[in-house]
């Protein structure tokens, strides 16, 4: 696991949950097209749902349009020069799938990932995994990423994704259960929840922590899609034989 030597905390903004403070660089942000003119400011709860409604159908969109991009995208590095040429051409190949209804819009990379890595994991998942049967304890992140000399952004989003890791191997049906409700919705509220008790102890010591839902989701939604790509079924247990019993 990565070490930062800072301190470690969560701030719990009650129906907010956590969030994830970066004192470092932005993230990546990308507009399609680059005309786009979207809403400054927090959004209220109708417009934070049509924005998740209308991302995870473009994402959607987009990985059917080209699942090859998309999939590069997920497995970058976040912040690398990888990330951004492969988002860059995503975003051209997202322009497709955009409507009158919503002809632009603004995506961080960050949660461009996260929506698509969702899709990804739900399409090949229709229904919750047997996580009993799978040996889901690695917490290692991909190998391309360990060792790269991080700093600002992909310093930060490494230490992000570092705490998701950790999260899904400890619980990952309920991070499961989280990805398959409906973003702000009650059944949202009660699986972040559920998964607080999880979140403290994978916390690395060290680096302050602020995280609101959707961060949850986006982080835990990769984690869980390059979970389910590395961990090993597990082995049958042997049966002992009872024949030959004196």
């Amino acid at each position: 696991m990565l070490k930062v030597n800072a301190r470690a905390c969560i701030w719990d903004g009650g129906a907010a949950f956590l969030a994830l403070l970066l004192a470092t660089t932005s993230p990546a942000v990308a507009q399609i097209p680059t005309s786009s003119s979207e809403i400054v400011g927090i959004p209220d709860a109708k417009d934070y749902i049509d924005g998740a409604r209308e991302l995870k159908r473009v994402s959607g969109c987009a990985i059917r349009l080209n699942s090859s991009y998309a999939k590069s995208m997920v497995n970058s590095l976040p912040g690398s020069t990888v990330e951004g040429r492969v988002g860059r051409a995503l975003m051209r190949v997202m322009e497709h799938c955009l409507t009158d209804v919503r002809p632009a819009m603004g995506i961080g990379f960050a949660q461009l990932r996260g929506s698509l890595a969702e899709e990804f994991y739900l399409n090949a998942n229709p229904q919750a995994p047997h996580f009993e049967l799978i040996d889901h304890t690695s917490m290692a992140l991909p190998k391309e990423w360990i060792g790269v000399k991080a700093e600002g952004y992909t310093a930060s989003e490494l230490v992000a994704h570092d705490l998701a890791q950790c999260v899904v191997a400890a619980a990952p049906e309920q991070a499961d259960k989280l990805l398959r409700t409906f973003p702000r919705s009650r059944e949202e509220g009660l699986a972040i929840t559920q998964l607080q008790p999880v979140l403290g102890p994978c916390l690395i010591q060290g680096y302050k922590f602020q995280m609101d839902a959707a961060a949850v989701r986006s982080y835990l939604a990769q984690a869980l899609y390059r979970g389910m790509a590395l961990w090993p079924v597990k082995s049958p247990s042997p049966v002992q034989s009872t024949s030959g019993k004196n």
